[in-house]
């Protein structure tokens, strides 16, 4: 107990005391301590925490008691604690099922069941009976607990079949307190997750992989096939409770975690896994008609990040960014049930107002909350790519020696239906680009800098910069869809206009080079309008000269430049103009820049801007050398010297 005190306050000798307490919980003298501790009332909350923390830490080890039936102890120890505190009915609980993972196989159904019936029969019970099932999933994957694997599955497996069982107790505690209602909804996500322990469910899905060389096949968990899941009342009431959207927000976080489960139990579109899907996104855009029109003000304006409207709505954004991969799933499945009837493909309305939120979310003013909506689109992208990857199984080993060789079979197999996979893709295209196009219109708007950075106290110029690059793979990537030629004809109309108005806004002209940049690789250099008569604009654009607009103005057309060096090293006259542009104008106002908000904007635009420099000097060397009759060579060393001896630049940039 003196150590214990001293863990928590003795500061000078922590180390001193977190090591005896450590050999402590090895030795056997420690379960009589243990049963004293917490058979005795009036001990501090931190010592009867350590106590049934050190049950933890022995039955992990699978160390066990001489004689007796700690199973009995230990039910009598959580009944001294069933008011509380939490935290320590926490660790007695993962003690009894850490307890049972080391008993056999055979005893795990009437343990599971007696359980139930004990703590059932006692109202004040409850918390204590919900934190069991909310730890028995969660205990089954816990590599902590030093069990062969064989014995981790079997005690898996054993729980399933009480799923139903398991639901129901759930149902019942969830009509309690609120508090109460949060933890059993808890429990029903870590047992529907604890459903991909399921044998067969793991052999769907191992079959689907090596068929299908390490992408994610076809799959569906029993009580999805069932219709166990979603037509139970608990699973109901977390869709409704989250498409209501007026819950705390710990209890809408728990709603959240059940219907993330319920749709990653299968990735079928039969009309079991439709309805198991569509439950759960029609409660995300009934959700969404609540939620997102109180952030309306927020597509122009920063969103406070910690604000409760903020954290609600990041909590309904990850269920959002999961389900773009369903998504494609159900809207292709539509298609190929239409072609079936000789009529046009037409998506469920509910599917259409998924792509109408995704598309919202895409453009808040909250970096965390927007990339929810960037990470819907890119599983559409992926699924559409056959780029989805099966999840990590928690029941296995680590691959062992000889899967490698299986694994050349499956890589040459896939590349047998190299042909197949190229015609399925282009059979999807026409289905999914006019969901692509709204993607690509709503990226160009996420990544616009607010007009004046200072003025938004809760813009982030690091994390937006962050986020901006992540957005990017999604344009990339949208060119197998949409195709360049789209995208840029598509800035092209953008640029026009924005060129068309006075002042203009630098931050519209700023995006439009950004999603340009994201397609330069894929697009052929010079077949297009749009980025020749970019260039030509770049030197006479009208830069900003105070403020962080003026150096995020002068990073867009470094960015620029550096993604067409390619196009420029092909043609001298633009290639030349850029030059000087570059050193006698560009990157001197880029060295007179003042320092940034934020500690590495200044670093990273000097960076940036003689990274352009470097790189179309290399692409367009030869040319260089040869214009002016040799002459013009001279002209840019000459300044590119003069520029070396600017001390204003970083000594990387120099």
């Amino acid at each position: 107990v003196l150590h214990v005190h001293g863990l928590h306050r003795d500061f000078a000798n922590t180390q001193a005391h977190s090591s005896w307490l450590q050999r402590f919980q090895q030795s056997p003298e420690a379960w009589g301590t243990v049963h004293e501790l917490l058979s005795r009332s009036g001990a501090e909350e931190i010592v009867q925490h350590f106590a049934a923390q050190t049950l933890v830490t022995k039955l992990q080890q699978g160390h066990m008691p001489d004689g007796g039936s700690l199973n009995k102890e230990l039910m009598q120890y959580l009944r001294n604690f069933w008011q509380g505190p939490s935290a320590v009915r926490r660790q007695l609980v993962i003690a009894m099922v850490d307890h049972q993972l080391w008993r056999p196989a055979a005893e795990d159904g009437q343990w599971i069941s007696e359980s139930i019936r004990l703590m059932s029969e006692n109202m004040d019970a409850a918390p204590s009976l919900v934190e069991l099932l909310l730890v028995v999933p969660e205990e089954a994957a816990n590599r902590k607990v030093v069990v062969e694997r064989e014995r981790r599955s079997s005690f898996a497996v054993s729980m399933l079949q009480h799923t139903r069982a398991v639901f129901d107790v759930l149902c019942k505690a969830a009509q309690g307190s609120e508090a109460l209602a949060s933890a059993a909804l808890r429990a029903c996500a870590r047992w529907l997750h604890l459903q991909h322990a399921d044998p067969a469910l793991r052999g769907q899905k191992r079959a689907a992989t090596n068929t299908a060389g390490g992408a994610a096949g076809l799959f569906c968990a029993e009580v999805v096939r069932t219709g166990m899941v979603q037509d139970h009342p608990l699973v109901k009431q977390a869709a409704q409770l989250l498409a209501e959207s007026t819950c705390s927000l710990d209890l809408a976080q728990s709603c959240a975690d059940v219907v993330s489960e319920v749709h990653a139990l299968t990735n079928e579109t039969t009309p079991h896994a439709r309805t198991a899907i569509m439950l759960v996104v029609q409660a995300v855009v009934a959700a969404s008609r609540r939620l997102l029109p109180l952030a309306e003000p927020y597509l122009e304006k920063w969103m406070p990040p910690g604000s409760a409207l903020a954290q609600r709505t990041a909590i309904l954004g990850r269920v959002v960014g999961e389900l773009g991969g369903a998504f494609t799933r159900l809207v292709l499945a539509d298609a190929a049930e239409a072609a079936k009837s000789n009529m046009a493909a037409a998506p469920s309305g509910a599917l259409n107002d998924l792509a109408e939120v995704a598309i919202h979310f895409c453009r808040l003013r909250n970096t965390d909350i927007a990339k929810c909506g960037l990470d819907f689109w890119y599983a559409v992208l992926a699924q559409h790519l056959g780029a989805t990857v099966a999840e990590d199984d928690p029941f296995d080993e680590e691959p062992i020696v000889g899967q490698r060789a299986k694994q050349a079979e499956i890589w040459l197999a896939r590349r047998e239906a190299v042909e197949a996979e190229a015609q399925r893709r282009e059979a999807e295209k026409p289905l999914l680009q006019p969901y692509i196009e709204r993607m690509v219109k709503a990226h160009w708007q996420a990544v616009r800098f607010p007009p004046e950075p200072e003025q938004e106290n809760d813009f982030d110029w690091d994390e937006f910069v962050r986020f901006r690059e992540t957005l990017s793979i999604n344009i990339t990537e949208a060119c197998n869809i949409v195709t360049p030629r789209w995208i840029i004809d598509h800035i092209g109309t953008l640029l026009e206009d924005i060129c068309a108005r006075q002042p203009i806004a630098w931050q519209d002209f700023d995006a439009c080079v950004f999603v340009l940049t994201g397609v330069a690789a894929r697009a052929a250099a010079g077949k297009d309008n749009v980025i020749p008569r970019l260039i030509e604009l770049l030197p006479q654009l009208p830069y900003p000269t105070q403020g962080f607009k003026a150096m995020l103005f002068r990073n867009a057309a470094s960015r620029l430049i550096l993604f067409t060096s390619g196009y420029l090293a092909l043609n001298p006259e633009p290639c030349k103009q850029i030059l000087r542009f570059l050193t006698l104008h560009h990157l001197p106002a880029v060295s007179a820049l003042p320092e940034g908000p934020q500690p590495d904007a200044k670093k990273y635009s000097d960076g940036l801007a003689c990274d352009s420099l470097k790189t179309l000097m290399t692409a367009a060397r030869k040319s260089i050398v040869a214009a002016e009759f040799g002459a013009f060579w001279k002209e840019v060393v000459s300044a590119v010297i003069a520029l070396v001896a600017d001390c204003r630049f970083t000594v990387d940039a120099r």
